[in-house]
């Protein structure tokens, strides 16, 4: 089945490409929306990012999750940001320890 005209254009914002090259049916509306002077093609601002096939696959997957499994997966994926990061400095510190000894 055809994507819905809303999850075009969240996909088309997902994957940073015009609706249009998602749904040609609707390059006349889109046409039609950035003629009225509302438009923005400024991807700079806040909540703007350029995002991978994986990422945007990522962000799919994560949409259809229940609000409690999103908050379990953020606290999650934190935690493990976390030790990652304790992994990363314990390294460096012993890297450092052999360069002294």
């Amino acid at each position: 089945a055809p994507l819905n005209t809303d999850a075009a254009l969240k996909f088309s914002v997902l994957l940073r490409v015009k609706p249009e090259e998602l749904r040609p049916d609707l390059a006349d509306l889109m046409n039609y929306v950035r003629s009225s002077g509302t438009y923005d093609d400024n991807f700079e601002g806040g909540g703007w990012r350029m995002v991978s096939r994986q990422q945007a696959d990522l962000l799919n997957l994560f949409d259809i999750l229940p609000e409690s499994e999103k908050e379990k997966l953020i606290d999650r994926l934190k935690g493990q940001n976390e030790l990652y990061k304790e992994a990363f400095q314990n390294m460096l510190a012993a890297q450092k320890r052999l360069k002294n000894q």
